[in-house]
């Protein structure tokens, strides 16, 4: 992963983590989250 994308899912998470996720929750979480948002900047749709 890229920086950038590591300090997203960090952001996302800590977000999930206020809204009540479970710590790994929030972190897988904010990876797909990352993940679907970085495949359509690059028009890779699954």
């Amino acid at each position: 992963m890229k920086n950038k994308t590591i300090i997203a899912v960090k952001d996302l998470a800590k977000e999930y983590i206020k809204q009540g996720y479970s710590y790994i929750d929030a972190v897988k979480k904010a990876e797909v989250e990352v993940r679907k948002k970085e495949d359509a900047k690059y028009g890779i749709f699954n």
